[in-house]
Parts: structure tokens; C-alpha cells; sequence
């Protein structure tokens, strides 16, 4: 599965876009992904807050909030991902819960390398 990133910047303000090519996974009759949204807050390297706005939600206009927290740790760093403002979200938030864990797996395994 190919995947796109675009940023204009990461200060504050600055915008993201993120598409996938049509898959095998399927969430609210969406199996092509994109979501994009507004840096809110970086505070490098220990803070990222944005905004997540997911063509896959039943509200495509609603905005959910993302926010990595990292600390360090004795063995390395923790890293701690809220998404919030899911409330409306049942099928979305559902996926979520097993798709941020399957996120941070793989960055745990791509960093190790």
C-alpha cells in the first residue's frame, strides 16, 4: 500500500495531508484513506498536537485531535498517543483502538532497526 505525506511547514498553523491507495481494509464503506488538519502545538522533541480530519469518519467535517507526548525513559523514551473528540465516532473509534497500537508498533520496529 502506497502512501503520501505532505506538511507546509511545522510551526503552528502549518497543514498536513496524508492519502492511502484503495486497500483491503474497509471502515464506513472508505478503503481509500485521507485525513489532514493544522499543527495546534510542537514543542520538538517532546510534543505534537494536531488535528485529524479522516474521510473515513461518518462526519467528515468533524475535527478529532492527535496528540504524541514523548518522555524520556530509562530505556529509551515513551511515547503516549491520545486521540480525542471520537465520541461520535463508534465504527472510526473502534478501528482506532487497534489501529494506533498497530502505529506505534511499527514506528517501535522501524527505530530499532
Amino acid at each position: 500500500m502506497s502512501r503520501q505525506i505532505l506538511a507546509d511547514g511545522c510551526p503552528p498553523g502549518g497543514r498536513y495531508r496524508y492519502a492511502t491507495e484503495k486497500g483491503a481494509v474497509v471502515v464506513n464503506n472508505v478503503s481509500e484513506f485521507e485525513c489532514h488538519g493544522q499543527i495546534l502545538e510542537l514543542d520538538p522533541p517532546r510534543l505534537l498536537i494536531y488535528t485529524w480530519i479522516a474521510n473515513w469518519h461518518i462526519d467528515k467535517s468533524i475535527r478529532t485531535v492527535v496528540r504524541w507526548e514523548l518522555t524520556p525513559a530509562e530505556t529509551g523514551t515513551d511515547v503516549k498517543v491520545t486521540h480525542s473528540g471520537l465520541a461520535s465516532e463508534h465504527a472510526a473509534c473502534k478501528d482506532y483502538s487497534t489501529g494506533w497500537p498497530r502505529v506505534l508498533q511499527n514506528l517501535k520496529t522501524f527505530v530499532e532497526k
